[in-house]
């Protein structure tokens, strides 16, 4: 999670902190993949630390670019559905650099 002092670092634009509350809001602060309420990372900070959020929305880059922040490349997801995410994506890069290597693809 990110520390109320974080500044994004390269590829993120200097703007991403808005672009992302931006893309956050325009969803009513629900995951756009399980619909779950979440809390924004702003919420999250004002917790004690006792507390644990039980959703937090982050912002996915849909094609993986950071770069990238064109409003509809960013996803709205909670954080566990972000991680699933990240993992499917990395295993389908991993089945994409198998067949492109010569293997055969299997059906899953």
């Amino acid at each position: 999670m990110n520390s109320p002092n974080w500044r994004p670092r390269p590829p993120y634009p200097d703007d991403w902190l808005e672009l992302a509350e931006a893309a956050r809001a325009r969803t009513c602060r629900c995951c756009t993949s399980c619909g779950k309420q979440c809390l924004v990372p702003a919420k999250y900070w004002q917790l004690p630390p006792t507390e644990a959020p039980p959703l937090v929305l982050e912002v996915h880059h849909r094609d993986g670019n950071p770069a990238n922040s064109d409003p509809d490349n960013l996803q709205r997801l909670c954080r566990r559905c972000h991680q699933k995410q990240h993992r499917s994506d990395r295993a389908e890069a991993e089945r994409r650099a198998v067949v492109v290597a010569g293997q055969l693809a299997l059906a899953p």
